[in-house]
C-alpha cells in the first residue's frame, strides 16, 4: 500500500514537473453514491427495548451516482447526477438544471463509459488553452482506450489514484465526500419530518423522494462545502505541492500516526535514488499509469506479510 502511494505521488510530481500546471488546471473528480433513503446511525427510544423502528420511505437501497469534480484553486465544477431510469423526469430535469448540473440517466443509477464521455465533455470541457491534470480512481470505465484518446484530444494528462488507496490520497475521498453527504442528510431529515408534503404508495407507504427534490439537495451540499476544504484538499492529496519535497509534511496519509507514515521517509529516498546518474530524471514523464510504476524495493520484504489485511475500497 505504502509503495503504491510513494509511486502515485511521484508519477504527479513528474508531470508537474513537465508541464508546470497552475492551481486552476488540476481537477480532482470522484463519484460518489447518495440514497434515496439516508437514514441516520443514532436514534433516541426508550431503554430496554428490543426493537427500534426507524422512519423511512423503504428506499434505503435505491442510490443516484454523483460526479463530483474541483479545481486546485477552490473552482468546483458541476456536478454530474445519475439517476437510475425515469428517462422522461430526468429529461425535464436536465433542461432546468442544465445550467447548474449535468442530469443524466442509466440502467442501474451508475457511471458507465458513455456517461463518463458525456461528463468529460461538459464538465471537463471541450477544448483547453492549457494542458490540464485529472486525478481519479481505476474505476473501469475511466481506464477504457475511448476515454483515454479522449482525454488526450483535450490535453488532459490523467494520473490513477491506485487502487485500495482512494481513502488515503483521494481528494474527494479523504476531504468533501463526508461533509457533502452529511449535508444531503440533513436536507433529507428536513423533507422527512415536513408534515403535508409525502405522496403515499397504494399499499400506504412513504415514496421515495422525488428526483427534484434530491437534485437540490445535492446542489445545496455542494453549495455549502467550503472553498478552503477543496483548496487543501489538494495540497493534503498531492496535487498542488512544490516538486522539490519541501512540503512533504503535508501530505495526509504520510503524517504521524496515520496507516502509511512510513511513506513519508521513503519518498524522499526514492527520488534521491531515481536522481542517480545510472537511473533516468526522476521528472522525465511518460504515459504509463501509476501501477506500471515500479515499487520501491525495501517494501517487498518479509516486514509486509500483514498488507494483505489492509481494508481494500
Amino acid at each position: 500500500m505504502v509503495a503504491r502511494l510513494v509511486s502515485y505521488v511521484i508519477q504527479v510530481r513528474r508531470l508537474q514537473e513537465k508541464h508546470k500546471y497552475r492551481p486552476s488546471d488540476i481537477i480532482a473528480m470522484d463519484e460518489t453514491p447518495v440514497w434515496c433513503d439516508m437514514i441516520l446511525e443514532t436514534t433516541v427510544d426508550t431503554t430496554g427495548k428490543k426493537t427500534i423502528s426507524l422512519k423511512s420511505t423503504g428506499h434505503e437501497k435505491v442510490q443516484v451516482s454523483v460526479c463530483l469534480a474541483a479545481k486546485a484553486d477552490g473552482t468546483k465544477l458541476k456536478p454530474m447526477v445519475v439517476f437510475k431510469g425515469g428517462k422522461r423526469e430526468v429529461a425535464a430535469l436536465k433542461q432546468e438544471f442544465q445550467n447548474r448540473a449535468v442530469v443524466a440517466t442509466s440502467v442501474n443509477g451508475w457511471m458507465d463509459t458513455e456517461l463518463t464521455q458525456v461528463w468529460i465533455d461538459f464538465v471537463v470541457g471541450a477544448f483547453a488553452f492549457n494542458r490540464t491534470l485529472l486525478a481519479w480512481d481505476s474505476y473501469e470505465c475511466h481506464m477504457e482506450d475511448k476515454i483515454t484518446e479522449s482525454l488526450k484530444s483535450k490535453k488532459v494528462d490523467r494520473v490513477i489514484v491506485p487502487g485500495g488507496c482512494t481513502k488515503y490520497i483521494q481528494a474527494p475521498d479523504v476531504s468533501w465526500n463526508k461533509p457533502f453527504k452529511a449535508v444531503c442528510t440533513e436536507k433529507y431529515d428536513e423533507w422527512l419530518g415536513t408534515v403535508g408534503i409525502h405522496e403515499e404508495t397504494a399499499a400506504g407507504n412513504l415514496r421515495a423522494p422525488p428526483k427534484r427534490a434530491i437534485l437540490q439537495w445535492i446542489l445545496d451540499a455542494w453549495a455549502e462545502l467550503p472553498t478552503e476544504v477543496i483548496k487543501e484538499s489538494f495540497r493534503s492529496c498531492a496535487l498542488n505541492l512544490p516538486v522539490d519535497s519541501s512540503c512533504d509534511d503535508v501530505i495526509h496519509c504520510f503524517k504521524d500516526g496515520q496507516p502509511c507514515s512510513t511513506g513519508k521517509a521513503m519518498l524522499p529516498s526514492q527520488l534521491e535514488t531515481l536522481s542517480e546518474p545510472a537511473n533516468a530524471n526522476p521528472f522525465d514523464t511518460t504515459d504509463s499509469d501509476v501501477e506500471a510504476y515500479p515499487p520501491p524495493l525495501e517494501l517487498l520484504d518479509s516486514d509486509q506479510e500483514g498488507d494483505s489485511d489492509i481494508e481494500v475500497d
